[in-house]
């Protein structure tokens, strides 16, 4: 039987991955399809077992979208989602509240660099 070794950087970018791919659907959950709110963000995590979100930043806002019609922007920094504070929110927060779905509220508090914290609420499709 083989056995898969691997250095510490190597398993470090793989726990990254697999800690991503719980807190977000690998972006299938922030992607820009009909249940989404069309958002792409950026996210940081850190822990195995049970990850949580170290930064996430927005990448891309879909025109049009939920995301779009609350404020959301490009660049923004996302510092909490539904009152759960980032750094720190448990992956599976962060992942629930984001699944909301047929006219649900997301509460994202974010901060863009050099401006003040604000707080937008997005309606769900």
């Amino acid at each position: 039987m083989n056995r898969l070794t691997m250095d510490s950087s190597t398993l470090k970018r793989l726990t990254l991955l697999l800690a991503l791919a719980v807190a977000f659907n690998c972006t299938t959950l922030l992607a820009s399809d009909s249940d989404g709110i069309g958002l792409k963000v950026d996210v940081k995590a850190s822990g195995f077992f049970k990850p949580t979100i170290d930064s996430a930043k927005v990448a891309e806002v879909v025109s049009g979208s939920p995301a779009y019609v609350a404020g959301v922007a490009v660049g923004d920094n996302i510092i909490a989602i539904d009152g759960c504070a980032i750094p720190g929110c448990p992956a599976k927060n962060a992942k629930a509240a984001m699944a909301k779905s047929g006219g649900e509220v997301i509460e994202l508090t974010l901060k863009a660099d050099n401006a003040a914290q604000r707080t937008v609420k997005v309606v769900t499709n």
